[in-house]
């Protein structure tokens, strides 16, 4: 399945009630593009990637809302709520480079956890190699923030031309 945009959705979930997420994205296959598929259908590689023969996608979850993009490339989503990252983790997540911080530090997590996600690579305690400039010129990934309370990111090859907001409780 050919996609010209990747998609992002997002989520609000009802906190009460607990998310199968592949039939989640089984929901929206059928609504969004007239794809059928079964779990069988979805495999994962060696770090834990959920992926599928004809198409890619990526889920994130924090608190009350759950991110899923979908493409025909490799994708990735990250999504947090706001919160301060205590201090000796920040060494973890920024460079040299990032240092003195344009942004909060979340800013940079989001970043780059959307982006090892689209590599596929699972977070391994490098964020601090990564550079922000680099990956933002390598493929595209985007920052948004939702209602002040969450920041979400995604990596994409693809330009994403659509963010769908959704209530989970009127899906499921």
């Amino acid at each position: 399945m050919y996609m010209k945009r990747a998609r992002v959705f997002l989520l609000k979930l009802d906190s009460s009630q607990p998310i199968d997420k592949l039939e989640l994205l089984k929901v929206i296959l059928r609504k969004y593009y007239d794809i059928d598929i079964c779990k069988k259908d979805i495999y994962y590689n060696k770090y834990g990637k959920p992926l599928h023969k004809d198409f890619y996608f990526n889920f994130s979850d924090s608190k009350n809302y759950m991110a899923l993009i979908i493409g025909s490339g490799d994708v990735g989503i990250d999504i947090e709520y706001q919160r301060c990252i205590p201090k000796g983790m920040i060494d973890n997540i920024i460079n040299e480079n990032e240092k003195p911080l344009k942004y909060n530090a979340l800013y940079y997590w989001v970043c780059k956890e959307a982006y090892v996600k689209y590599l596929g690579t699972g977070i391994n305690n490098y964020f601090s190699k990564l550079d922000i400039a680099k990956i933002t010129k390598d493929v595209y990934t985007y920052k948004y923030i939702v209602a002040d309370l969450y920041l979400w990111a995604f990596s994409s090859v693809q330009i994403c031309n659509k963010i769908i907001e959704l209530n989970v409780s009127d899906m499921l």
